[in-house]
Parts: C-alpha cells; structure tokens; sequence
C-alpha cells in the first residue's frame, strides 16, 4: 500500500480488532504487563490510523519502537537484565528503519517519528 488512502481501510479494520482483543482483555485473568501491552498495541494502531489522516507514517517502525518501549519498561520495572535481547531488538529496529528507507516507502521524518511514537506510548504505560 503505497498511498495514504489505501491504508485506511486495513488500519481501521486493525483498530476495531485490537480494541476488541483489549477490551476481552481487560476483563480476563490475565497479568497486568499483558493487558498493559496490549492495551499499548491498541493506542499505537489507532494513532496509526488518525496520523495516517494527514501523513504517511511508518507502522513497521511504530511496530518495533513499540517492542523496544516495552522491553525496556520490562527491563527496568522488573530489574531484570535484558541488555541481549533490547541489543538484538535495537538492531533490528536499524535493519527494519534502513529497509523502509532503501525501498523509499518512507522518509527519514515518517521512519524516525514513527519509531519514537512505538516506544513513547510503550514507555508511558509500563513505567
């Protein structure tokens, strides 16, 4: 999907399932740092689906700074040590933002803000 236009359908089709799993969630007995994830998966989607309204932003890097966010919040709330495996995610965020960027699917802004978007909203809820 190349235009903004073609995203909308899929993204909002995305959303109502996210919120959907969310909502199941919240009401399961399931751990806090799930729900939280979950609830942090929600967000990112439906952000997706608004900022996608007015720019082309890139999901694949919202995506994984989301995962980064998370597993940083993990590591830091549960002090556990984590250094390998936030090293291997940050490594792969590169990879994911240098292919984005080398297909020219996106900028360097839609790739870069994208990424702070996954971890900030991921960050917040966690910590």
């Amino acid at each position: 999907m190349e235009t903004r236009q073609e995203r909308k359908i899929p993204y909002l089709a995305s959303a109502i399932f996210y919120f959907t799993e969310s909502y199941f969630l919240m009401n399961a007995d399931v751990p806090v740092l799930v729900k939280a994830l979950m609830f942090g998966a929600t967000l990112l989607v439906v952000s997706v689906l608004l900022i996608n309204f007015f720019w082309k932003i890139s999901a694949h890097m919202v995506g994984i700074g989301g995962l980064c966010g998370m597993m940083l919040a993990v590591s830091y709330r549960l002090q556990i040590n984590l250094h390998i495996v936030l090293l291997l995610l940050f490594l792969i965020a590169g990879l994911v933002a240098f292919s984005r960027l080398k297909l020219s699917a996106h900028n360097p802004a839609q790739v870069y803000i994208g990424f702070l978007l996954g971890v900030s909203v991921q960050l917040i809820l966690f910590l």
